[in-house]
């Protein structure tokens, strides 16, 4: 999906597959089971909490918006 996307997510990324690998084997040597790299994660994390239905609405909205061609999602989008 990442390659037929109208928006380069490829240019948005933060951090290098090294800094995630270490941040994973860091929470795991900690014994989390859970790891959130960027303090936009943490702020979409706290507003799912708030708005759980607002940040669903969201990502549909976007994922509709970046894959305009996807026809799983045309269907989706038109009930059927």
């Amino acid at each position: 999906m990442v390659d037929t996307a109208r928006y380069p997510v490829t240019n948005r990324r933060t951090m290098t597959p090294a800094q995630v690998a270490r941040a994973g084997l860091r929470a795991a040597l900690a014994g989390r089971n859970e790891v959130t790299l960027t303090a936009g994660g943490r702020m979409l994390l706290l507003v799912n909490r708030l708005l759980p239905r607002f940040v669903d609405w969201g990502f549909h909205r976007w994922t509709l918006h970046l894959h305009p061609d996807a026809p799983v999602l045309k269907r989706r989008a038109s009930g059927s």
